[in-house]
């Protein structure tokens, strides 16, 4: 695991593989925003989580978590929490993860992701630049308030039926309109048609994603 503040409060883990990922981020982002209630926001064991995951919305258990996800991103104020309510019941990985939370710094965020996975990494600092930077954020609210309804509802539904949490959604259909949109988020029709307000998210990213680079 590779770790960089690839701006201020911004801090990067770069692993190997899938597996490494997701095995260590595993816990805090199901903390942070699992679809799942009885994980959100709550504490439960390694165990636990697994067996939650296995059976949620499934015909027959299965846990797929580790190759689900290619990218994390969780903010500072719930990292602080999960640290509160997992502390004395944390993983190795867990705690090297952990020992990188800045100190006497109130607001921060870690985003997690593969060596040479551009694409994701660009969309996991998209939610960083969304948290961190008011201006960013603005911009990104601003355009999404203009997006047309069914486009709105189109992805929200793609989003949940993906795994994704509901609290989640504006973020995540600003990171995905900024940094490219997953199979079956958009159709080919609505995607042509409405081009011009993609783009602008697209646009607003880029200017603030050079200054990082």
């Amino acid at each position: 695991m590779k770790v960089k503040e690839i701006c201020p409060n911004l801090i990067l883990f770069i692993f190997p593989n899938q597996f490494e990922l997701c095995s260590t981020f595993f816990r805090l982002q199901e903390f942070y925003e699992s679809p799942i209630s009885k994980l959100r926001g709550k504490y439960f064991t390694f165990e636990k989580a697994i067996s939650y995951y296995a059976y949620d919305q499934k015909e027959f258990p299965e846990f797929t978590y580790f190759s689900d996800w290619n990218g994390f991103n969780v903010p500072g104020i719930a990292i602080k929490e999960f640290l509160k309510k997992f502390n004395g019941d944390l993983t190795e990985k867990e705690l090297q993860l952990l020992e990188h939370i800045p100190k006497k710094r109130k607001k921060f965020y870690f985003i997690g992701s593969i060596v040479d996975e551009e694409d994701t990494l660009q969309h996991e600092i998209a939610h960083g630049l969304y948290y961190l930077n008011k201006e960013y954020q603005l911009k990104m609210n601003k355009l999404f308030k203009a997006l047309p309804q069914k486009i709105k509802k189109q992805i929200k539904e793609c989003l949940l039926s993906e795994g994704y949490c509901r609290k989640v959604v504006k973020d995540e259909t600003h990171a995905y309109l900024a940094t490219g949109v997953m199979k079956g988020m958009l159709t080919f029709l609505d995607y042509g048609l409405h081009w011009y307000k993609i783009k602008a998210f697209k646009d607003v990213f880029e200017k603030y994603y050079k200054e990082i680079k």
